[in-house]
């Protein structure tokens, strides 16, 4: 299994020391198994770090989108109405969308919004400002996958990799 939790937690801690307590993200909706465990790892990085679940800062997407998108133009209005502090992103062409439509916005990023990508994309650091984002850590998941190869099911125990944070990239001065 992959987690989060880890990076979540140490990423609401980040921001909370500088000052910013609006996290919000964005998720696919609740059909898939995967994006409830994003919202319930989110949901357990608030209250962690002493901040409320608000259900005005998830907002559930389409999955695939381009900067012209519809769906974008609706997160940037989104955006605009929520005023939150950071903004985890999952997907890497959100991320870019968004944060391109930002800053046509007159948006000032990271200072008036930190986005904050989740899957280490290298297109969260191609875009001005970079995107921080969380690392899976591909690497650790192919060789624990490599290593389950020759274990029988029934020999076979349960692993989680956990996902890295890199801490100070909250907080815009650094």
């Amino acid at each position: 299994a992959t987690s989060r939790q880890s990076a979540f937690s140490a990423m609401v801690a980040d921001a909370v020391r500088n000052g910013k307590n609006r996290i919000a993200i964005l998720h696919a909706g609740i059909r898939s198994i995967s994006e409830q465990t994003l919202l319930t790892e989110y949901s357990a990085a608030l209250a962690e770090n002493q901040l409320s679940f608000i259900p005005e800062l998830a907002k559930s997407v389409a999955i695939s989108c381009n900067f012209y998108s519809k769906e974008v133009k609706e997160v940037v209005g989104w955006l605009k109405e929520v005023r939150p502090d950071v903004l985890y992103v999952d997907d890497a062409d959100y991320g870019v969308s968004i944060c391109s439509s930002l800053i046509a916005e007159g948006w000032h990023l990271p200072e008036d919004l930190q986005l904050v990508g989740g899957n280490d994309s290298p297109f969260f650091q191609r875009v001005m400002p970079a995107i921080p984002s969380f690392s899976p850590q591909y690497d650790k998941i192919a060789e624990a996958l490599l290593n389950k190869m020759g274990e029988s099911a029934a020999d076979s125990e349960p692993i989680t990799i956990e996902a890295v944070y890199h801490s100070k990239t909250i907080n815009p001065k650094t």
